[in-house]
């Protein structure tokens, strides 16, 4: 669904981008500028230069280049698209969520609830873990696995004792709906004799999301002797372990900045990795990849690295895991460990080094298991068919044209046959469907004299004209330099329709809400791909007096925009007068000295001449 603008702006002004950059960098400063060290986990400094603009409500760091609003920090840091960023800032601020227009059998206010249920048994098992006696088994245990109490606090570890009613009780305690509970799988029904807790005895794994929700329950036993090893929470209104992983709340900000992302295959495995050092990973819990599993990872990153226990049940996994994540055009690499070591023995064996290399070093997926496939290969004719007609199976997914070469080549040298013949036995690929086009929006131009419709998206400011990308800027970093930009009509004479677009939306909403001038900037913000362009104006908003030298800077780009404008006129013009059937050649001639008279007027002006 989409959400109207209203909702948009009253949640962005329900959240003030200094509090929720503040939750991960310390800030210092005065009035509405603030400035600390940039919480990119790919920029490391020592000495600050991460600036916020609370007026502006803006951010941008002056080492890395990063800039934006409040939807692009939740975009960035904790991977949350803008749909999902408007979410989470609507819940933070007690807003509620308009429903989609369609009839749901859960509403969000139910999985509101829900949310809140799980949070409380969360809170409840972390407590119970945190207060538990020195001698307890489930301190050896944790201790066995050299888990630190910095880890149980940062992944808000917990333990479900042995009693069969602990959590009914609390639950009732709390007056929350039993009915709730059972819902989440927390606890069950005795028909007519009440309720009994469904995790008992187990170090308890909270699940959160993108959003920092609790969605979901692990439990591993401590008692050696009962069984399941593991048990999940059944799948909820709010918990699909199909589109699920274990951590993300704690990585998605590792996995952007290193743009690569370790999957494995439990929770162990990740606090595993994560306590060494390797933070740049998910884990599954207890599935095998899914295509949701694939499209969440690709939000993130296309650099996908697999990690299996070298066994014939990793194997089998790892092969299943390539439909899906071919199905969303990633090219996933694998780790297969050996000797049948998980990752937290292979660690205290050989070292975090020693798997970061083989992290580094890892083959594809797809070749591992094409040469699994040839092992004992007689290369018979028949063979070759009927390997050709499982393959075909995996390569049919990959939309990857230059991909798909690639593994054809590969796959002839193999065979001993033609990329010819490899190619025939392979099915053509269904296109996939169009994307629905965007609703057009009306801008007017230099490069016509007409209305043309443009269809609006996010604008790319790279390789745009530079001094139109500064106008831009600039319309939003005071209210005389708008006022001077709007008087000049040099909208009209942009060369890019795209940004001529987003600057008339921004006069135009200045003029039905001039009060909201400080709020512009978030909303150009919001609509480039890469605010970092337009780092060049963040110097004059966040330096006093500069606002004579930004006046010069913008007189100037306003001219050089109208001189290119007049070129393409005269231009034209020209060539018009080449036309033999021009019937208005005088008239024509005399545009054009007009415009190269203005032309050379307009030059000097910008050079500084009389």
């Amino acid at each position: 669904m989409r959400f109207e603008q209203d909702f948009i702006e009253k949640v962005r002004d329900a959240n003030n981008i200094v509090d929720i950059i503040g939750q991960h960098t310390d800030l210092k400063g005065r009035g509405h500028q603030f400035m600390g060290l940039c919480p990119f986990p790919d920029h490391k400094e020592k000495s600050p230069s991460f600036s916020v603009s609370e007026s502006k409500q803006l951010y941008h760091c002056f080492g890395c280049k990063k800039s934006g609003n409040v939807f692009t920090f939740l975009e960035i840091f904790n991977g949350l698209n803008f749909m999902e960023g408007i979410e989470f800032l609507a819940r933070r601020a007690g807003i509620p969520i308009p429903e989609p227009s369609e009839k749901p059998g859960v509403t969000r206010d139910d999985k509101t609830q829900l949310y809140k249920v799980n949070k409380y048994a969360a809170a409840y098992f972390h407590r119970q873990l945190v207060n538990i006696s020195e001698t307890h088994p489930v301190r050896a245990y944790l201790a066995k696995r050299g888990i630190t109490a910095e880890t149980i606090d940062a992944m808000k570890l917990g333990y479900a004792d042995e009693s069969w009613n602990n959590l009914v009780d609390f639950f009732s305690a709390k007056n929350v709906p039993l009915a709730l509970a059972e819902k989440l799988g927390l606890i069950r029904s005795r028909n007519t004799q009440g309720h009994y807790d469904l995790f008992r005895e187990r170090l308890m794994f909270p699940i959160f999301s993108a959003h920092e929700d609790v969605v979901g329950f692990g439990g591993r036993i401590i008692n050696p002797e009962h069984s399941p090893k593991y048990l999940n929470s059944p799948e909820s209104p709010v918990f699909y372990k199909g589109s699920t992983f274990y951590g993300l709340n704690l990585t998605a900000k590792h996995i952007r900045a290193k743009d690569s992302v370790i999957v494995v295959e439990g929770y162990m495995d990740f606090i595993a990795l994560y306590m060494a050092g390797i933070d740049n990973v998910v884990a599954t819990l207890g599935t095998a990849m899914t295509e949701n599993h694939a499209r969440l990872l690709k939000k993130y990153t296309s650099r996908v690295i697999c990690m299996f226990d070298g066994d014939k049940a990793g194997k089998i996994a790892a092969e299943r895991s390539l439909k899906p994540l071919f199905s969303e055009g990633l090219c996933p690499l694998t780790v297969f460990l050996p000797d049948g070591l998980d990752p937290d023995d292979f660690i205290k064996q050989r070292g975090t080094e020693t798997l970061q290399n083989l992290v580094n070093d890892a083959p594809e997926l797809f070749m591992l298991v094409v040469s699994s496939w040839l092992e004992d290969f007689k290369y018979t004719a028949h063979e070759k068919m009927e390997f050709m007609e499982r393959v075909s199976e995996y390569m049919n997914i990959i939309s990857d044209k230059s991909l798909k070469a690639l593994y054809v080549k590969h796959l002839a040298k193999r065979l001993s046959e033609d990329e010819s013949w490899v190619r025939g036995q392979l099915k053509p690929v269904a296109k996939p469907e169009l994307a629905p086009k965007a609703v057009p929006v009306k801008v007017e131009t230099a490069q016509s004299a007409e209305v043309i419709e443009v269809p609006f998206v996010k604008v790319r400011l790279k390789g745009l004209p530079k001094d139109e990308t500064y106008i831009l800027g600039a319309a939003v970093n005071s209210i005389e330099l708008l006022t001077k930009i709007d008087q000049s009509a040099v909208i009209k004479e942009f060369s890019s329709q795209y940004l001529a677009q987003l600057l008339s939306m921004v006069v135009e909403r200045y003029r039905q809400n001039p009060n909201d001038f400080d709020k512009l900037a978030a909303f150009v913000v919001g609509r480039v791909e890469d605010p970092e362009e337009l780092s060049g104006l963040f110097k004059f908003w966040t330096l006093e007096g500069a606002e004579s030298e930004t006046l010069k800077v913008i007189e100037s780009c306003i001219k050089r925009v109208q001189t290119r404008n007049l070129k393409r006129q005269s231009e034209i013009i020209a060539g018009q007068l080449l036309d033999p059937h021009n019937s208005k050649t005088m008239e024509k001639l005399e545009q054009l000295m007009n415009i190269n008279k203005h032309r050379i007027q307009i030059n000097k002006s910008v050079k500084g001449e009389p």
